[in-house]
């Protein structure tokens, strides 16, 4: 439901007489009459006429303006902010299906096509009392994208939210799909007064090398076949620095070794990390030098002798 300005529709000021008001809703109605446009601007004419006639419907009426005028000055005992209505209309509008009119009406009979606002406060079928909804903001949602490196370490980002700068502090650790909820940052009510809240989705992309379960991480490791025979040590780069992971002789393939320690940090744990799971794999050399195929056929041999 979106506010009406009905003193901004005439083109009047809030101190205005019932008698400018009238003499403002006569010159206006004549301009835009439908029946004055051509095919083409009717249309137009006619929802402009139909706004006219709504805020006239209400400003003529004592009590009806003296309603509409308290809603009004609510706004500014509760506002929170230096934004005015103007501020606030050109950051944000609410999206709201065009409504489809006939031609076939009376002009006179025109109340069915008001606003949802004017049915709401001022229609003939029910009173409503429930006003809260025009000084609470609608809360805004959004999603920011990082990468697993940023998650290990925390980051942050600068968002331009109703053309306010907004500093997001990323925590470590935070997971995949976290909603991030700051109060009081979304949109601006109705009237402009106290604003809802902003939620922002965080989207974390998939690395080249790990994979993350929880605070985990896995990944593979290639290690060369005479290691995985004799045994020894592998320098490994992970988010914790250079690891020396020890491969035991004859280690086998797709074995798992673990970290610990070495994963993801605790959200809101920072100094409490998860685990870091390897899965040893190794490839059978190519284009061996006739010396290194020498060497491995004499070790062939000594092998078969053993038999």
């Amino acid at each position: 439901m979106k506010f009406q300005d009905y003193y901004k529709v005439l083109g009047i000021e809030k101190t205005a007489s019932l008698a400018q008001i009238k003499k403002a809703y006569r010159k206006l109605a004549q301009k835009y009459h439908p029946d004055k446009h051509q095919e083409k601007a009717k249309a137009k004419a006619k929802e402009k006429f139909i706004k006219i006639k709504e805020a006239y419907e209400v400003l003529k009426d004592p009590e009806k303006r003296k309603k509409y005028d308290d809603l009004i000055n609510q706004k500014k005992q509760t506002r929170q902010t230096a934004y005015s209505q103007q501020d606030y209309y050109r950051q944000y509008k609410r999206k709201e299906k065009a409504k489809a009119y006939t031609y076939d009406y009376k002009y006179d009979d025109s109340e069915s096509l008001f606003s949802s606002f004017f049915n709401y406060f001022f229609g003939k079928r029910k009173k409503r009392t429930d006003y809260s909804f025009l000084y609470r903001g609608k809360d805004i949602k959004g999603k920011i994208s990082i990468d697993l490196t940023e998650a290990f370490t925390g980051s942050t980002r600068i968002l331009n939210i109703l053309g306010e700068k907004l500093r997001i502090t990323i925590k470590p650790g935070i997971k995949n799909e976290h909603q991030l909820k700051i109060r009081g940052k979304g949109a601006y009510s109705e009237l402009g007064t106290n604003r809802g809240n902003l939620y922002v989705k965080i989207k974390i992309n998939q690395h080249a090398i790990y994979k993350r379960k929880q605070n985990d991480l896995y990944r593979d490791i290639f290690v060369n076949i005479y290691t995985i025979m004799l045994g020894g040590k592998v320098k490994l780069n992970t988010f914790h620095g250079e690891k020396i992971i020890n491969i035991s002789k004859g280690l086998s393939f797709d074995k798992q070794l673990r970290i610990k320690g070495a994963g993801m940090p605790h959200y809101n744990t920072p100094d409490k990390f998860g685990d870091l799971y390897l899965k040893v794999k190794y490839k059978i050399p190519e284009n061996l030098s006739a010396k290194e195929i020498s060497m491995l056929e004499e070790l062939r041999k000594i092998n078969n002798e053993k038999l």
